[in-house]
């Protein structure tokens, strides 16, 4: 039997394969753009901010000067950019994610000071964002810096032992940046609180011990420089007091002039006396009666007498209430949070501060309320972001010192991942109220 096999020749072959080839090419150049139709559809588009580096002391644009863009979606923070501005102080940067849960901060060394402008978004559905970074020339003296609020609270919650609540208000009436000194570990020391004699386990509101504050056996020591303008800096602490006797001394010195002080102690059988304040009445708050001290215009370098009698005739209140569970496991490299009360906790937050003194802070932007109204945490969207972007300064600020070699692993590990918990809960309550 003859087999024939009928071999293609060359040309039909080669025009087989280009057919081939020109069809698989279309495939790919199809799908290329399907594929980029739908990356069109869920991508969000990329968007541009601008902005500029203004000396506030000097009224002058700031040219060839660097700027650096941080970049936060939720807790995370992502790479950052960087820019020069021109002649006339302006930078400028692209392809930024619009996403509505994409925060921007821009930041600029001049003077050794590192100085950074407001949190930006892009609004909803927009790619252009602008911002305004302000620096300012520096000052050492100490002259310029008022106290425009002081405000403690003295609460007795076991026998034997003190819970004081402070809250300092400073402002800065020069036109230059307070910058203070510098220790002799390197370290600057801007203000200064002092504490009364016996003094122990100072929890800060915010900010983390040894990076923006250095705690010391007799004083509170900021590291942080106070921009010119009214309360333009803020710190807020509680420390505990032990005391065996029926009397106590809290005098403490005050560093700078102090435009007003109030003070409250938890009415359950204590007296207070003090040189510089004046008896103002009696407060509620949760129940709780307080009686109000108040002082105007002291001087720096005065001292602030306070004393406290008839400390073996107080009536404790009822058993406190268990201290929230999510807060940080005590160690001994991070001083431990107060554990008395809820009340304490709350006013630990601020919110309960500012209602018990019945007064505004316009920083913060949280509303005055009635004494009796005692909310435990930020109920609009407006309080959310504000104490959402303080989380993140501080986080900037833990992440900064860490890399700076100021603070041991196992500090920043513990302290961030607690501050990375509270804006977690920030951010769910936020999506809970849209």
């Amino acid at each position: 039997m003859n087999l024939s096999v009928s071999i293609p020749n060359v040309s039909s072959i080669t025009h087989a394969a280009a057919r081939l080839a020109t069809i698989g090419l279309a495939t790919l150049v199809w799908s290329g753009v399907l594929l980029s139709s739908a990356q069109a559809v869920t991508e969000t588009p990329r968007g541009i901010l601008v902005g500029r580096v203004q000396n506030t002391t000097t009224r002058q644009p700031v040219a060839g000067i660097s700027v650096r863009l941080r970049h936060w979606r939720l807790e995370v923070e992502h790479p950052s950019l960087t820019a020069q501005t021109d002649a006339q102080g302006h930078f400028r940067f692209e392809g930024l994610d619009t996403d509505v849960h994409s925060l921007y901060r821009a930041e600029a060394e001049y003077q050794g000071i590192t100085f950074h402008s407001n949190f930006v978004t892009f609004e909803p559905g927009s790619t252009q964002a602008s911002v305004v970074l302000n620096v300012y020339e520096t000052s050492y003296v100490p002259e310029m810096i008022r106290i425009q609020r002081f405000h403690f609270i003295i609460l007795m919650r076991e026998r034997g032992i003190l819970s004081v609540l402070e809250l300092y208000q400073f402002g800065n009436e020069g036109d230059r940046a307070f910058v203070g000194t510098t220790s002799e570990q390197g370290m600057r020391e801007t203000v200064r609180m002092d504490l009364p004699a016996g003094a122990r386990d100072v929890t800060l509101q915010s900010g983390t011990p040894g990076v923006d504050f250095i705690v010391k056996p007799d004083e509170l020591v900021a590291t942080t420089p106070l921009l010119p303008g009214e309360e333009t800096f803020d710190v807020a602490f509680v420390y505990l007091v032990p005391y065996s006797t029926s009397s106590l001394v809290l005098d403490r010195r005050l560093h700078y002039d102090t435009v007003a002080v109030n003070g409250l102690l938890m009415d359950i059988g204590a007296e207070m006396r003090s040189d510089l304040l004046r008896f103002a009445g009696e407060r509620t708050a949760q129940g709780q009666n307080f009686l109000q001290f108040i002082g105007e215009n002291l001087k720096a370098g005065q001292l602030l007498g306070i004393t406290l009698d008839h400390l073996d005739q107080i009536r404790l209140p009822d058993a406190t209430a268990e201290t929230p569970s999510h807060e940080v496991e005590p160690s001994a490299e991070i001083p431990q949070r107060i554990e008395h009360s809820a009340v304490l906790w709350a006013m630990l937050a601020l919110g309960g501060l500012m209602i018990v003194l019945s007064t505004t802070y316009p920083r913060w932007r949280i509303h005055r309320i009635g004494l009796r109204t005692f909310p435990t945490q930020a109920k609009t969207e407006e309080e959310i972001e504000t104490e959402r972007n303080r989380l993140l300064f501080t986080l900037a600020r833990l992440d900064e010192a860490y890399q700076a070699g100021q603070l041991s692993e196992s500090i920043y590990r513990r302290v961030r991942a607690h501050r990375k918990a509270e804006l977690a809960r920030l951010w769910q309550r936020h999506h809970n109220m849209q």
